[in-house]
């Protein structure tokens, strides 16, 4: 019998072996394979096959980001009842969100809780002291062919993503969360000051994400691992 627990743990090992990141849409490739993480599309479709290959009972599901309708995550069933893993998240989401039920949790001093809504569940995200709306989870998701076919064009520039802009990487790495955006590496942790690393010159960063994430971005660009758009 599949346990909440259970999926989470396969939830924080995504989060700890697949890193979030905009690499391929900023050097307009497209992957061959999801090992190496990617965006909310890739990350999520990486559970979700994990998920299947498991004989967990699972579909994508569509959300809202700044009131678009332009993120996927994963809808999974655990004893009949609908929890949604937001996998595909920039940020480190560990924890499965109930249909059903509000729940809060803090991880890496991030705080997380949910509030049902009567067609939706709004999921808030609080760091370093503000709060802000992570995601809007609607109960009605587009289909999965549709949520397949936004996946296919993701990149052919008719969305604009908060990560359009600007280099994103980020990855739970040993007991903290590593958020590389633009010039500066946010470090978020349990601890009292983590100290952050900024003007990062934009030609190091490949050598500041081989240092702190133990991950060579090179990797992604192998003949083999990608295909080019235009």
């Amino acid at each position: 019998m599949t346990s909440i627990n259970y999926v989470e743990s396969l939830m924080l090992n995504k989060f700890k072996t697949e890193p979030f990141h905009n690499l391929y849409l900023l050097s307009k490739t497209t992957p061959k394979t999801l090992i190496y993480g990617g965006t909310c599309s890739d990350k999520t479709l990486s559970f979700l096959n994990t998920l299947k290959s498991l004989g967990i009972e699972a579909k994508l599901h569509s959300s809202l980001i700044n009131n678009q309708n332009i993120h996927r995550l994963v809808a999974v069933n655990i004893e009949g009842q609908t929890y949604f893993a937001d996998v595909g998240n920039g940020w480190p989401s560990i924890k499965l969100f109930p249909k059903h039920y509000e729940v809060r949790y803090t991880c890496y001093g991030i705080t997380y809780r949910s509030e049902i809504k009567p067609y939706s569940l709004k999921v808030y995200q609080t760091r370093r002291g503000e709060e802000r709306l992570s995601t809007e989870i609607p109960f009605e998701s587009k289909n999965e062919q549709q949520i397949m076919d936004d996946i296919k064009n993701r990149f052919d520039g008719s969305v604009e993503y908060p990560f359009s802009t600007g280099l994103r990487f980020s990855q739970v790495v040993d007991d903290k969360f590593l958020f590389l955006r633009d010039d500066t590496l946010l470090f978020f942790c349990e601890c009292d000051k983590p100290q952050d690393i900024t003007n990062i010159d934009r030609e190091k960063a490949s050598d500041i994400i081989k240092k702190h994430f133990q991950f060579d971005v090179r990797v992604l660009f192998e003949e083999n691992q990608v295909s080019k758009f235009s």
